[in-house]
C-alpha cells in the first residue's frame, strides 16, 4: 500500500512531519538526556506520549476529523506537560528541549487550524477519497 500526497493539502503534510519530529524527537532526547533522576518512568511517559502523537498523525494524514481533534488536544497536551520544564533544577539543560517540543505542538496546532487544512479534515478528506463511514464511491464504466 503506497500512500500518496495527492489530494493533502500543504499545511497537513507540513504538520503530520512536525507530530512525527516531535514525537521521534521526545523519545530520543528522553532516551540519551543525561542527569535525568527516573530515568525509566521518563522514558515510559515519554514513550506513551509519542505513540500517542503518531497515532494521531496517521490520522490527521488520512483525513479523521475526530483524529485531527485528538492530534490538536495530544500536541496541546504535549505543550502543556513540557512547561514544568522550565523549573527544573537546572534550567540550562533541558530548557532548548522544553522549548522545541512547546514550539513544534504549537506550529502543529496552527497548521491544523488553517483553513485549507480544515476543509481537510471537516469531512473532504476521508470521504472524498472513497475512504470510511459515509464515502462516496462512483463506478465508472
Amino acid at each position: 500500500m503506497a500512500l500518496t500526497t495527492s489530494g493533502r493539502p500543504t499545511f497537513v503534510k507540513w504538520a503530520v512531519v512536525l507530530i512525527a519530529i516531535n514525537a521521534v524527537g521526545g523519545v530520543v532526547s528522553t532516551a540519551f538526556w543525561p542527569d535525568i533522576e527516573d530515568r525509566a518512568t521518563v522514558l515510559t511517559v515519554s514513550s506513551i506520549i509519542s505513540v500517542v502523537l503518531l497515532v494521531t498523525a496517521w490520522f490527521v494524514w488520512n483525513g479523521n476529523r475526530w483524529g485531527t481533534i485528538a492530534a490538536i488536544v495530544a500536541n496541546g497536551l504535549n505543550a502543556l506537560l513540557a512547561v514544568p520544564g522550565y523549573f527544573n533544577a537546572d534550567p540550562k539543560s533541558i530548557v532548548v528541549g522544553v522549548s522545541m517540543t512547546i514550539v513544534l505542538s504549537a506550529a502543529t496546532i496552527a497548521l491544523l487550524a488553517m483553513p485549507e487544512s480544515r476543509k481537510y479534515w471537516n469531512g473532504r478528506g476521508a470521504r472524498a477519497r472513497g475512504v470510511g463511514p459515509g464515502a462516496v464511491v462512483t463506478l465508472e464504466r
